[in-house]
């Protein structure tokens, strides 16, 4: 997505489109980042470089057309709630 909207200097926009337009679209509540709450959180790597592929999809497609090319912009991890996931360990540079 960041490479279809210019890049790391669209950051903002790329965020925006991800988390605040959807609860526009759809009438949900702000969120609110409360002391003591449980909250969500992703943690990005906006100039890793990755290559997508078969050995590192982890979807059950078999046909991408994404496979084989280099993205920038990186998942590292996910923090929900207390339970923390990491993503993109292993991840060729």
């Amino acid at each position: 997505l960041m490479e279809c909207l210019g890049g790391l200097e669209e950051l903002d926009l790329v965020l925006e489109i991800l988390s605040i337009r959807p609860r526009k679209i759809f009438p949900l509540e702000e969120v609110q980042f409360i002391p003591g709450e449980k909250a969500d959180y992703v943690l990005v790597d906006p100039e890793r470089q990755w290559r997508f592929s078969a050995d590192n999809n982890l979807s059950k497609s078999h046909n991408s057309p994404f496979f084989n090319r280099t993205f920038t912009g990186l998942t590292r991890a996910l923090i929900r709630s207390n339970k923390f996931f990491d993503y993109g360990i292993g991840m060729e540079k």
